[in-house]
């Protein structure tokens, strides 16, 4: 059993602000297993975001089983140096059309991070339909496995800047929230 919190990150710039402030101050910054599609995506920006994927970006970790409905199968760990590249990535994350990802802390080895998202997206669809339909995810999350020290679940509500944040040790969703709630475009949705 996990413990957790579903978030809404209202405020764009700022999104993924207290994940890399939790991270940081744990002594690591975080990892993000995203699309690798996102990196030659433009988001109006005149090409910057996609040169900020490309400089994260750290190796493919290939296609990962799950029922992606964009086809962007292929997936890639981007480790950015600064809060700034990580809070826009994951800005294009949360707003993108469903582009599901995860960000957990770097010492998660990439076959663990691969699983993780792969159950991710395997149960996206029923996140999703179960969110809209009962704004509840608990249950399901309660049950699943976190096999990192933690995870941030990014994109799985194409029309709102919903993140879920769970770890194995509720202490450590204590901190989360507590960085978290630092900003004021932050607020819970949800604890279990």
């Amino acid at each position: 059993m996990n413990h957790g919190v579903v978030g809404y990150e209202s405020g764009a710039d700022r999104a993924g602000a207290g994940t890399w402030a939790f991270g940081v101050a744990s002594g690591e910054r975080p990892a993000l297993i995203a699309p690798r599609g996102l990196e030659r995506a433009d988001f109006g920006e005149r090409g910057v975001a996609a040169g900020r994927w490309r400089r994260s970006f750290i190796r493919s970790l290939g296609n990962i089983d799950g029922d992606d409905p964009n086809g962007l199968d292929e997936y890639g760990r981007y480790e950015p140096m600064d809060e700034e590249p990580f809070c826009r990535m994951c800005r294009s994350c949360i707003w993108g059309p469903m582009n599901w990802a995860l960000a957990v802390p770097p010492s998660t080895r990439d076959e663990v991070a691969v699983k993780m998202m792969g159950d991710f997206l395997s149960c996206a669809r029923i996140f999703h339909r179960r969110f809209l339909e009962a704004r509840t995810i608990a249950p399901l999350m309660r049950r699943s496995r976190v096999e990192s020290r933690w995870a941030l679940l990014l994109g799985f509500d194409p029309k709102e800047p919903y993140t879920v944040f769970a770890a194995p040790d509720g202490a450590d969703v204590d901190r989360y929230r507590a960085f978290a709630l630092r900003s004021r475009d932050f607020r819970i949705v949800e604890e279990w």
